[in-house]
């Protein structure tokens, strides 16, 4: 019979890997969000998109410029798209002619860059809470986060 070591387990959360610049990379935040999610049982998606190659197969994931998220809020169902940037990151042209096709068909489009910011614009979403954004678009709506 052979008795195996079992490792330790810290039960400290790990430390996210900083980038260069000190700031915290996109895929960190997207997994904050999405296991926050998680836990409020609200219908939600991460949406992969761009290409895949698997050998020979190209895959399609999805429509280039989609948000990073997708959340499906009460009441009413409403779509809000999470679009996860770093500190210093900004919206590709793609991404932008999205936020503008989501916003006029009547979803909500945030850019986060935390997982505050991301729980702030589902509370907006939601009725509950004003929503401050660094910087309000030209127009005014309620758009993004830049």
């Amino acid at each position: 019979m052979s008795v195996k070591r079992l490792r330790k387990t810290s039960t400290r959360p790990k430390r996210p890997k900083l980038l260069k610049d000190g700031s915290v990379p996109e895929a960190v935040i997207q997994r904050q969000i999405l296991d926050w999610l998680k836990e409020t049982g609200l219908l939600h998606w991460r949406q992969n998109s761009g290409v895949v190659f698997t050998g020979r197969r190209r895959i399609k994931l999805g429509d280039s410029g989609l948000p990073d998220i997708v959340v499906v809020v009460p009441p009413g169902g409403r779509l809000v798209g999470l679009e996860v940037k770093s500190a210093k990151g900004t919206l590709r042209p793609d991404q932008k002619k999205f936020r503008k096709a989501a916003c006029d068909a009547g979803a909500l489009y945030f850019v986060v860059r935390t997982l505050t910011q991301a729980k702030e614009a589902i509370a907006y979403a939601m009725g509950e809470k004003k929503w401050f954004p660094e910087q309000q678009p030209s127009n005014g709506t309620v758009q993004s986060v830049l």
